[in-house]
């Protein structure tokens, strides 16, 4: 019975005789359900063996035999340029470096002949002193023919020096020649810079290379693919500020640091439940204390922002930085921010003092003007370093160091300016060695070192419908911005002042995202794989938020 049973058709409610085994499903079924299936597995046989078809056809198969030899060899060729460009740059290295080189050793040289002439001129005087005529003839006759020599040296240097002053007083006919004099323009320029700056132009070549030869597999579906290559590309809008925003800084290590239930910056360990991570970076944002009245062109008295605003790029998360401190009035305005990320505090600028807090607002120190009593300076727009706090005003440049806030003294740079109005607008960067200094239309770069003068230009010649500049930043590649209230625009310059792009619409403030209405403060965000640039759109109390190419 059960033999019976076991050769049966498995197919469900068919009790005819079992035949054979399925091909398709393994069952024993009968000659009815095995045809079936036998013809199914003949459909799926025909189907595999038209895809097989479109696969091995003979014609495709020598066409991809043709690109992929012409692909080997174009990897070939891509790799020879790349050696080739490699070597290049290489060669320019050597021979940069060889310059530089001789140029400080040049000064070196120069340094060594005045030491030593110090020297031989110390041990003549004190024989001749002493009344020792016989050793005052030794030493003239030993040390006269290294004088001669180390005069022709010295009289060679300062000629070369001053050839090469004419030639600088050339290239930057908008400085004044007491510029010069006061602070003397270094033998070599900001080469710095230059080699920064060929990151950018290799970035922006190769995203040509890549965007023309279809290699950029992401935005192939792009309609714009021949328009010309913008450096700066807008992502966000972040509306709604409380108040006109007057300076910007970014922090880049918020580690440790959330916004609580409140609203507000706190340490990760005192927080309530109720908290959220900081987000990383961060933008910071200090407002003026009042605003425009746009029908009479005159400032109204507001409510203050009574704190900095701490905001995610995308503007989603906004919290408080708030903090008491004697000597500081959130009725006055914030004259500039800067955040040392790597200690992770705020150094928030008003004229006679200077807030350092941490990104809580708790406050670790004040420096005020006024205890600096051997100087008489005043607090204005601020930048730093790893090391060092600089602040601009009234044309002195001042800097002091970040670990005991000990001064370095002030330089005086009322050479370098000469604004139309004792309130000219201005700014202060630091951007690795190098200080930014502006008044009007004229940007002076400065050795921090030796503050020497690198670079200057009068944007009125290189950007002329845009002069009257109110902010910069500078990325890591020496890609400048600048930001003008004045004309209500944003220009992207390259380390020699060429303009590169320039955002919103000269001279036409607007409130669309193509315009702008009163831009000032500006900072860059360095992410791991792209830059952002942010900018304080005044009167429209809002920043907006690019991707640098």
């Amino acid at each position: 019975m059960s033999e019976e049973v076991q050769k049966s058709c498995e197919s469900r409610l068919c009790g005819h005789q079992s035949c054979g085994t399925s091909p398709y499903s393994g069952l024993l079924l009968c000659q009815t359900h095995l045809d079936k299936d036998i013809k199914l597995v003949g459909n799926i046989k025909t189907e595999l063996m038209q895809k097989l078809q479109f696969v091995m056809t003979s014609e495709h198969r020598s066409l991809l035999r043709a690109e992929q030899s012409s692909l080997e060899a174009e990897l070939q060729e891509v790799s020879d340029a790349f050696d080739a460009l490699q070597e290049q740059v290489q060669q320019w290295r050597e021979r940069t470096m060889s310059r530089v080189q001789a140029a400080h050793d040049s000064v070196a040289s120069r340094l060594r002949d005045a030491a030593e002439a110090e020297d031989c001129s110390k041990e003549v005087s004190e024989a001749s002193d002493a009344g020792d005529w016989k050793k005052v003839m030794q030493l003239t006759y030993s040390f006269r023919m290294w004088a001669e020599e180390a005069q022709e040296r010295s009289e060679s240097f300062d000629q070369r020096r001053s050839e090469l002053f004419l030639r600088q007083s050339s290239d930057y006919p908008n400085a004044s020649s007491n510029l010069i004099n006061k602070f003397g323009m270094r033998s070599v320029g900001d080469v710095t810079s230059g080699v920064q700056n060929l990151q950018f132009v290799i970035d922006r070549h190769m995203s040509e290379v890549v965007k023309h030869c279809w290699l950029d597999i992401e935005n192939s579906g792009t309609t714009d693919r021949h328009k010309p290559p913008q450096i700066c590309r807008s992502v966000a809008s972040v509306e709604n500020l409380p108040g006109r925003p007057s300076c910007l800084a970014v922090c880049t290590n918020t580690a440790g640091f959330v916004g609580d239930s409140s609203g507000c910056v706190a340490k990760s360990e005192s927080a309530d439940s109720g908290s959220e991570p900081l987000p990383q970076p961060c933008v910071f944002v200090g407002f003026y204390a009042q605003v425009q009245d746009e029908q009479s062109e005159s400032e109204v008295e507001v409510e203050p922002v009574d704190y900095i605003l701490a905001i995610s790029l995308d503007g989603d998360l906004r919290l408080k930085c708030r903090f008491n401190l004697t000597g500081f009035e959130w009725q006055s305005d914030i004259w500039d921010l800067h955040c040392d990320s790597e200690r992770q505090l705020l150094y928030v600028s008003q004229p006679s003092c200077v807030a350092v807090v941490n990104l809580s607002g708790a406050v670790y120190e004040a420096i005020i003007a006024d205890s600096f009593n051997d100087l008489d300076i005043q607090f204005g727009f601020i930048d730093g370093n790893q090391d060092k706090l600089c602040t601009f005003h009234d044309r002195n440049l001042f800097s002091l160091s970040k670990n005991d806030l000990s001064s370095d003294g002030i330089v005086s740079t009322s050479c370098s300016f000469e604004p139309k109005s004792p309130d000219a607008n201005g700014f202060l960067v630091l951007a690795g060695k190098n200080i930014h200094i502006s008044r009007d239309s004229n940007i002076s770069i400065l050795c921090r070192i030796s503050c020497q003068l690198l670079s200057v230009y009068s944007t009125i010649r290189t950007v002329p419908d845009q002069f009257n500049l109110n902010g910069l930043a500078v990325d890591s590649r020496s890609v400048r911005f600048f930001s003008s209230t004045v004309y209500h625009t944003v220009t992207v310059l390259d380390c020699f002042a060429n303009v590169l792009q320039t955002l919103g619409s000269v001279s036409k403030p607007g409130t669309d995202e193509e315009s702008f209405n009163s831009p000032g403060a500006l900072c860059i965000a360095e992410l791991a794989d792209s830059r952002r640039l942010i900018v304080s759109d005044e009167n429209n109390r809002r920043l907006r938020v690019y991707e640098v190419l």
